[in-house]
């Protein structure tokens, strides 16, 4: 896995988590092998620092003198390669090669990327004398960024450019040339391919090279930026300001910081929600039904504009009277009998749970907000009749629940400000928003549903549980200190399995709210549930050796307990191999 530092944060802190709860010590035994490589930022040894004891890490250090004079040496080597390859395919001089390769080492700051970009540029010189292949070298832009902007500013065509990058930037994968094609030709009167002006693929293929030069490029008929730094180079770091001059030692850099995040998610919003209000949407549905082939082909970026619309548009951080808030509310609009196409397509991307069916019974403002859609949900508000408290017919959950659960804290604001919603509404299985959103890490939901007053903090579920236990099983620390704040929590309560917060954190793992749940001296540590599992035979079991170690360093924990079946803490830890837990229990007088 390669490039950690350039994936989102919440996939880094998924990957993580999911690293963390692999039996590290059974892994020998199989072929799995990892290699994940990213730069050293500091959060990102943070997340993974657990490894440190587990797996060998080692760190390329490539800031000192010495390793910047090898990478350098490493380059030229390149460059002398390189301009062998050239000297044969423009017949060059060995003189001309010569004075190539001397003037090309001679600028600071190469990378192997602007070599890469450099050789290229130079090919396309038709002057191939001594003098202007010196000349011609001096004029290179010195930098990358400078060479990026010089691509781009040789475009045929700056709009269409600035388009397909755009939509390169912001969209959730790469797009395809079919799938380009169409979100360039869509507007907004179109209703199917027949009003389209598209270009056959192969040709457009050339047009986008055309276009776009040596920025992007395409590989299994995908389009990709050429590098990382290329969309570092594109994208507004900053506050938007039209007066803001971005140079560089080169002077005025046209292309850097011309692309506006929200900009570029209005303009695929846009296309993705023309694209779903064409009409062959039932042609789609039976081409599924039927295991068809030529689905994909026959209704391109139909899938994508289902399950990424909502994201797009959300990110595009519209005015709540802009044009397109009224077009993301029609596509809200749901007979409660008949499915809606692409909110089913969106609602099974994001479920959280593969075993969930998806319900009927949905009203246009449950869909806004599981979506999100603040302005949309907004709108449905100002109607009159509307029940803010309908539900689902499969899992009872409110509009308000939805939004919980998902963590949209604008959607959950608009609606506790409503007198009319049950905020403590139960679902199916008894639960509130208040659990969902404790269990999901959602603080800032927890934090509103708490001081509107109205939330009961310690309600149970079908299965016994608090929002306090689903907190500690989820491992926020801030969230369990908001509902123990309260005083309205029992800190020792049972579930229907009698475990209390106490066990769920242990046998999670979550160190930070075991320590929390000790420190409040309300609670029972060597507590057992209807296993005989205490706190610390769950943590012993699964091999949290800080955990482990907080438990020993109480006092107040039996080292010999016994579950139902007879086993002990040290014996959970022999079985799977958590080394340093046995020892840790055998040093505390444990057998």
């Amino acid at each position: 896995m390669d490039a950690l530092d350039e994936c989102e944060d919440r996939g880094q802190r998924q990957l993580a988590e999911a690293l963390r709860k692999l039996e590290w010590a059974r892994l020998g035994k199989v072929a799995l092998k990892l290699l994940l490589t990213s730069r050293p930022y500091t959060h990102i040894q943070r997340q993974f620092g657990f490894f440190n004891n587990l797996i060998p890490a080692i760190h390329l250090n490539g800031e000192g003198e010495a390793e910047v004079e090898k990478i350098f040496r490493d380059i030229n080597v390149v460059i002398e390669s390189k301009v062998k390859d050239l000297g044969s395919l423009l017949q060059l001089l060995p003189e001309e090669q010569q004075t190539l390769k001397d003037e090309l080492n001679r600028i600071p700051h190469r990378t192997y990327l602007w070599v890469h970009l450099i050789f290229e540029i130079i090919k396309d010189s038709v002057d191939i004398t001594k003098e202007s292949l010196r000349t011609a070298v001096r004029n290179l832009p010195p930098t990358i960024e400078a060479v990026y902007d010089k691509i781009l500013c040789k475009t045929c065509n700056p709009s269409k450019a600035k388009r397909i990058l755009h939509i390169v930037v912001a969209a959730a994968r790469p797009s395809s040339l079919g799938e380009m094609g169409l979100a360039l030709a869509i507007r907004e009167n179109h209703k199917g391919y027949g009003d389209l002006d598209l270009e056959p693929e192969g040709r457009f293929r050339s047009t986008v090279r055309e276009i776009c030069g040596l920025f992007v490029t395409i590989i299994d008929s995908k389009i990709y930026l050429l590098h990382q730094t290329a969309k570092e180079f594109l994208v507004q770091k900053m506050p938007w300001n039209s007066d803001s001059i971005i140079t560089n030692e080169t002077g005025f850099l046209h292309w850097k910081s011309s692309l506006r995040t929200t900009e570029s998610h209005r303009i695929l919003a846009e296309v993705c929600m023309w694209r779903l209000l064409w009409k062959d949407i039932a042609v789609y549905t039976a081409d599924v039904a039927a295991d068809s082939k030529e689905c994909v082909n026959n209704h391109i970026l139909l899938d994508y504009s289902a399950q990424n619309w909502v994201t797009h548009f959300r990110n595009a951080q519209l005015d709540d009277n802009h044009a397109m808030v009224s077009m993301a509310s029609g596509l809200c609009h749901q007979d409660p009998t008949t499915p809606l196409f692409w909110f089913k397509s969106y609602w099974m991307s994001q479920r959280l749970n593969e075993r969930m069916v998806y319900p009927k019974g949905l009203t246009g403002l449950i869909i806004a907000s599981f979506c999100g859609l603040e302005c949309v949900v907004k709108l449905l508000l100002e109607m009159d009749g509307l029940d803010l408290n309908s539900r689902d017919d499969r899992y009872k959950g409110t509009a308000l629940a939805w939004a919980a659960e998902y963590g949209h804290e604008g959607v959950v604001k608009l609606l506790i400000a409503r007198d009319e919603v049950d905020i403590d509404s139960e679902n199916s299985q008894r639960r509130t928003p208040l659990s969902f959103a404790a269990e999901l890490d959602h603080e800032v939901v927890v934090k509103m549903l708490l001081e509107s007053g109205k939330a009961a903090a310690d309600a149970k579920s079908n299965y016994g549980r608090t929002p306090l236990s689903y907190a500690a099983s989820g491992g926020n620390e801030r969230i369990a200190e908001l509902l123990l704040g309260t005083g309205q929590v029992d800190p020792d309560s049972k579930d229907n399995n009698n475990r209390t917060p106490l066990c769920c954190a242990a046998w999670c793992g979550r160190i930070a709210v075991v320590k929390l749940l000790l420190q409040t001296h309300r609670v029972e540590a060597d507590c057992g549930d209807d296993y005989g599992r205490t706190p610390l035979l769950s943590a012993a079991r699964n091999g949290h050796e800080d955990v482990v170690k907080s438990f020993l360093s109480t006092g107040e924990v039996d080292g010999n307990s016994q579950d139902s079946r007879g086993r002990t803490p040290i014996w959970r830890a022999a079985r799977r191999k958590h080394d340093t837990i046995v020892w840790l229990l055998r040093l505390s007088g444990s057998e």
